[in-house]
C-alpha cells in the first residue's frame, strides 16, 4: 500500500472520530512488522487485535502458467502429482503450529492444482500421522511421546513408510481419484 492510500484511509477514520494513524507495512519484511508492532505499542500502549488477511489478486493466471511450474509442459495425459501433507495439516498443534499450517496451505494447493490439471493429471495429497523417519526423530526417540503418538492411532501404532508408500495413486488404475487428502 502506497504511503498515499494510507493517508487517505487515515483521514476517513478521522473523519468519522476514529482514533487512526497510519504505517506503511510489507508483511514479508522483518523490519517492517516490527516498526508496526513498535509504532503501535507506542502509540496505544498495547495490542488488542490482529486481523490476518493474506490474499491475492483473485483474478491472476493459473498457477500453471506461472515461471515457478516449467514442469507442466511435460506432464501427460494420465500423469500424476501427489503432495505429502500430514494430519498435522486438519489439527495443528501448539509446538509444530508452523509446520501444520505449510502442510494445511499443500492441502489447498492440491485442489488448486487438482482444477487446473483435470483431468489429463490427477493430484492428491496423502496426510500421514506420525511417521518414524529421521524428521521425526524428536517424536519417535522419546518412548513415552512414542508410545503417547501410537495411543492416538486406531492400529495402536504408528505408520510406516511402506504404509504411506505413494506408488499406487500414480497407478493407472486410479485414474478416477484426484484432489482428495487420503489419510
Amino acid at each position: 500500500m502506497c504511503k498515499r492510500n494510507v493517508d487517505e484511509a487515515v483521514e476517513k477514520l478521522k473523519a468519522q472520530e476514529i482514533d487512526a494513524f497510519g504505517i506503511i507495512c510489507h508483511v514479508s519484511d522483518a523490519q517492517h512488522r516490527q516498526s508496526l508492532v513498535q509504532k503501535t505499542i507506542q502509540r496505544y500502549g498495547k495490542i488488542d487485535i490482529v486481523v490476518c488477511n493474506a490474499a491475492v489478486n483473485p483474478f491472476t493466471d493459473p498457477i500453471l502458467s506461472t515461471p515457478e511450474f516449467d514442469l507442466s509442459p511435460h506432464f501427460e495425459k494420465g500423469s500424476s502429482v501427489i503432495f505429502i501433507t500430514s494430519i498435522a495439516a486438519f489439527q495443528p498443534q501448539v509446538p509444530t503450529a508452523m509446520y501444520g499450517v505449510t502442510k494445511t496451505a499443500l492441502l489447498g494447493l492440491t485442489k488448486a492444482l487438482a482444477a487446473e490439471m483435470g483431468p489429463d493429471t490427477r493430484v492428491n495429497a496423502v496426510a500421514p500421522g506420525v511417521v518414524p523417519t529421521h524428521f521425526a526423530s524428536f517424536i519417535t526417540r522419546n518412548s513415552e511421546v512414542r508410545r503417547t503418538n501410537e495411543e492416538k492411532t486406531l492400529l495402536n501404532r504408528l505408520g510406516t513408510t511402506d504404509d504411506m508408500a505413494v506408488q499406487p495413486l500414480s497407478w493407472p488404475l486410479m485414474m478416477l481419484l484426484t484432489s482428495p487428502e487420503i489419510l
